[in-house]
């Protein structure tokens, strides 16, 4: 009966610091270190970099970086974007990275997502949105808070190395967090069940995924598109050669 109650107890106190904790098993921080080679903008906590690649103020894409990074650690990824993408380019940072301050939490990312999205929809016309690895995630969560205002100004969403539960990249590198994950049926960033949403009908999604990715398995890629293609959307599967972090994107088509 003692170790039944000592077993019990054990789960609890398991169950709260997972629960309170648990944003520490998908972020890790990493701060600002060549902020001068970007223009940026500050508003406020909120902290974004971007590109100008169009005068039309027509249509712009906002990106949610990677984890183990900020938005200047992702100017390779801009900088691959800009040769492609026909519009102007923002990157915002998470909250207790880099420049934005603020407790680092999935629903402070998410707020943080939508204020960028609001004060887009006031200069452009159509917005696009891009998720790299766990910036994918955050607009999954993001998705279902989006007013029908902003909602009907996105057209594209990207999916890029993103996986379709944070859960099955965690089962790789720390089995014991998995099991806990399972035990207390922690379901966060699990971009596979958002696809459900009705936001999704009238968008086009594009799921890019390297072929060779070691971090997030190309095998996620695979989940995403099938029930895409189940619930019938404008959905395409691009293939990319490279890895998680090394990859090409030159023969995507933006139009």
């Amino acid at each position: 009966m003692i170790v039944i109650k000592i077993f019990i107890l054990i789960i609890v106190v398991l169950f709260i610091l997972v629960r309170e904790n648990r944003d520490m098993f998908y972020f890790r921080i990493k701060n600002n270190t060549i902020d001068h080679l970007m223009p940026q903008i500050n508003i406020d906590n909120h902290h974004a970099v971007y590109y100008k690649n169009d005068d039309s103020n027509y249509n712009c894409l906002l990106v949610s970086h990677g984890n183990s990074s900020n938005i200047y650690c992702s100017k390779k990824l801009i900088d691959k974007i800009k040769k492609i993408y026909k519009g102007d380019i923002y990157c915002y940072e998470y909250p207790g990275f880099g420049k934005c301050k603020g407790k680092l939490s999935i629903n402070n990312c998410v707020n943080e997502q939508l204020f960028w999205l609001e004060y887009l929809s006031k200069k452009y016309t159509f917005i696009d949105i891009w998720g790299y690895s766990i910036g994918g995630g955050i607009i999954a969560q993001t998705i279902k808070k989006i007013p029908d205002n902003i909602s009907n100004k996105i057209r594209k969403i990207y999916y890029h190395n993103t996986f379709s539960c944070i859960k099955n990249v965690i089962k790789k590198y720390n089995i014991f967090s998995y099991i806990l994950y399972k035990i207390l049926c922690i379901n966060d960033l699990n971009t596979h069940n958002e696809f459900k949403n009705n936001f999704f009908k009238n968008k086009e999604i594009i799921i890019l995924h390297s072929v060779h990715d070691n971090i997030v398995l190309y095998d996620e890629a695979i989940i995403n598109y099938n029930l895409c293609k189940i619930l019938e959307y404008n959905v395409k599967l691009i293939n990319l050669e490279g890895d998680h972090t090394i990859f090409d994107l030159k023969n995507i088509d933006f139009l």
